[in-house]
């Protein structure tokens, strides 16, 4: 801890030793960089440096994405990765004055490439400014925030590499409710022009609940309604598309759990019925 507490004053080596911990496994096997990320929250009001408050900032909201990993199901009580970086970051943000947080985080959105963890951090400021528990920055500076943050997606949306980025259904509700409300359909719209796009968003956009039954282990059920994809995409295209492609074994198995599962529910709908029954 003390060698990455170090390397934040040199932020590429602080970077390496977080990526390359990402591809261990810790004890209770979590990965290495999350049990970094763990016991750096232990450290982060006394032992971080004040001048590396910002940088630790910076970084987290650069690369925190890239150590977002799946949530085991045998886990009742975890707090996600993108949670574990987010409240992080607003420690971190408690070594600050008032009115350096708002530049701070500016500076990092506009900087960053974690959209998730951005996207976290900013939540977690909208609650605590709602519900009156704390006063991070003002209103005023958290919508400037916000809107950035939604221009940084806008510019990020535009990259080949943003379909297959962690989280994608939070991303594009927060970016629709924060910024242009047609943006998020403008793009799933585009990319699922084509088959091979519609078979990427879905796989993208397929979710895992994980479910606890009786006396046995959790185990994780597959979901894809369509109804949460309406804001999105004309879902009875997207259906009938769908069993076209099925009809024709067009539907590579890499694809075929999100296609089965979106026309599973969407069928169910159909009928009346509700696809969260057992």
């Amino acid at each position: 801890m003390t060698a990455l507490i170090a390397a934040i004053a040199a932020p590429e080596h602080f970077k390496d030793i977080l990526l390359r911990a990402k591809k261990e496994t810790a004890i209770g096997g979590i990965s290495k960089s999350r049990a970094l990320i763990q016991r750096m929250g232990d450290h982060v009001a006394s032992d971080v440096a004040e001048d590396d408050v910002p940088r630790l900032i910076a970084l987290l909201l650069d690369i925190g994405d890239e150590l977002i990993g799946p949530e085991p199901a045998h886990m009742i009580f975890y707090r996600s990765d993108e949670k574990l970086m987010s409240d992080l970051v607003c420690d971190s943000l408690r070594r600050l004055k008032t009115e350096q947080r708002s530049d701070v985080l500016s500076r990092s959105i506009d900087g960053g490439s974690a959209l998730v963890i951005q996207e976290c951090v900013l939540h977690a400021l909208d609650q605590a400014t709602t519900s009156g528990e704390a006063t991070w920055i003002g209103a005023d500076d958290l919508e400037r925030l916000k809107n950035l943050w939604c221009g940084r997606v806008q510019e990020l949306s535009e990259q080949g590499t943003f379909l297959t980025r962690p989280r994608l259904p939070g991303t594009l509700a927060s970016w629709g409710q924060w910024g242009d409300a047609a943006a998020p359909r403008r793009w799933c719209e585009a990319v699922a022009s084509t088959d091979a796009g519609l078979l990427e968003l879905l796989k993208q956009l397929l979710q895992q609940n994980v479910v606890f039954g009786g006396n046995g282990p959790a185990r994780q059920r597959p979901r894809l309604n369509p109804r949460s994809l309406e804001p999105y995409l004309d879902t009875r295209l997207c259906f009938d598309r769908l069993l076209q492609l099925r009809d024709r074994g067009a539907i590579p198995p890499e694809f075929q759990a999100a296609a089965h599962q979106f026309i599973l529910e969407y069928e169910l709908l159909a009928q009346g019925k509700n696809p969260d029954a057992p």
